[in-house]
């Protein structure tokens, strides 16, 4: 009776264990496709986004001057941003203090004052392209609406928010050809990374350098506080309106001191016939 109590407890501990390893198994296998599930959602998301933006592209055109400069500036936020729950001014460069305060706009109103010419500048942002590392290379098009021989200067302010740098030497030099081709009398200045200085960097360097386009090292305020806008300081929308930076995001962003030197860095650099 006895061995027949160990024999019976022993079955049902053994069982008990199985269910136990099986459970887990199990509740494994689930976490897995729920994270396969959130993948693919991410996934469909910035497909979306991007047929999205390609059927705007093929509704929409950009107009040039026919005499004058015309400028255009590639970028992620620092460049241009949207408005946002912590932002407040529209097609700015996040952290200027006003619109004229960006690194853009500044370039544009030295390029009419040294130049006594009109200037067409347009900004586009294109954090699409950083982000999309699987397939960078379908995003290219919704640059062209932007793109043309009238251009004379295009500025890529491209990287900072690039994770995934597998292909991202590569990635960056067909950026580079693409906007060649497309825009073949135009001057194009790469701007390095304003927070990165290994990896990014040294790979937009090489990539520059294939190209036979010029490159802008900020390595000088690179990681330097004076150069970042810093929590708390005042920035005014369109209207005139104050506002306090809060967003630790934006916060490292450059503040106006950080877009001076930027914008003074790619001046040095242009020769516009």
């Amino acid at each position: 009776m006895l061995l027949l109590c160990v024999a019976g407890s022993y079955c049902i501990y053994r069982y008990i264990k199985h269910e136990t390893l099986q459970n887990k198994k199990i509740q494994g296998l689930s976490d897995y496709v729920g994270e396969m599930e959130n993948n693919l959602k991410n996934q469909n998301q910035q497909i979306e986004e991007i047929t999205e933006q390609l059927d705007e592209l093929q509704h929409s055109s950009v107009t040039w001057l026919d005499q004058g400069i015309n400028y255009f500036a590639i970028g992620n936020s620092i460049t241009s941003h949207s408005i946002a729950d912590y932002w407040w001014t529209d097609g700015v460069g996040m952290a200027a203090s006003c619109e004229e305060n960006d690194y853009v706009h500044q370039i544009s109103k030295w390029l009419e004052d040294n130049y006594n010419e009109s200037v067409e500048t347009k900004s586009y942002n294109f954090y699409t392209w950083e982000v999309q590392a699987n397939d960078r290379a379908e995003t290219l098009q919704l640059l062209d609406k932007y793109l043309s021989d009238e251009l004379d200067l295009i500025t890529i302010q491209l990287s900072e928010n690039v994770s995934d740098v597998s292909t991202f030497r590569e990635d960056f030099e067909e950026l580079c050809r693409y906007i060649i081709q497309k825009s073949p009398s135009a001057q194009i200045i790469v701007i390095d990374d304003f927070w990165d200085s290994g990896e990014k960097s040294s790979m937009k360097v090489n990539a520059t350098r294939s190209c036979n386009v010029d490159f802008v090292s900020l390595d000088e305020i690179k990681g330097n506080a004076d150069y970042q806008a810093g929590l708390g300081t005042i920035v005014y929308d369109q209207n005139g309106n104050g506002h306090v930076i809060e967003h630790e995001g934006v916060a490292d962003h450059p503040g106006d001191k950080g877009m001076k030197y930027i914008a003074e860095a790619v001046e040095k650099k242009i020769e516009v016939n």
